[in-house]
């Protein structure tokens, strides 16, 4: 079923759209069927309530607000119970780490294990630097040696 330009100039237009059309007297007889072809099959109530949406901010009346799901309940005095808990075994040495990290990066185009492919764009720092560092940084803030062990395939 195809569209004249007069219809689309009306529902663009009723859209607040209408820029859309603009030059399209300058397309050669084939440009403009697709084009017109690819106007007509636009969901142009979708793409109105969609704007609406995002100048919104995604309200609630127009969008389902998300939320995070709750883990731990911020301020649940076991919050604090349960991090003095941790910080005590990481102190004691208690803790240990381990970093499953099998499989080669070929798809990556990596000869060796994806753990140490560089991901930092930055940095160059692999994932394994990554998390030595917040394993370096957890050491340091709780005075005790970490034991960290890396399982990777051969």
């Amino acid at each position: 079923m195809s569209v004249t330009i007069e219809e689309l100039r009306d529902r663009f237009g009723a859209a607040g759209q209408e820029h859309v059309l603009e030059g399209i007297d300058s397309l050669d007889r084939g440009s403009r069927e697709a084009f017109l072809a690819e106007l007509g099959a636009i969901d142009l109530p979708l793409v109105t309530k969609l704007r609406g949406v995002a100048q919104s901010g995604g309200a609630e009346d127009t969008a389902p607000r998300l939320e995070p799901p709750e883990a731990w309940p911020h301020g649940d005095p076991s919050n604090d119970a349960a991090r003095a808990i941790g910080a005590e075994l990481l102190a004691s040495g208690r803790v240990g780490f381990v970093l499953v990290a099998g499989g080669q990066g070929s798809r990556l185009g990596y000869d060796g294990p994806k753990g140490a492919y560089s991901i930092g764009p930055v940095t160059g720092r692999s994932l394994f630097d990554w998390h030595a560092a917040r394993i370096q940084a957890a050491s340091a803030r709780h005075g005790f040696r970490p034991t960290w062990y890396v399982m990777t395939s051969r």
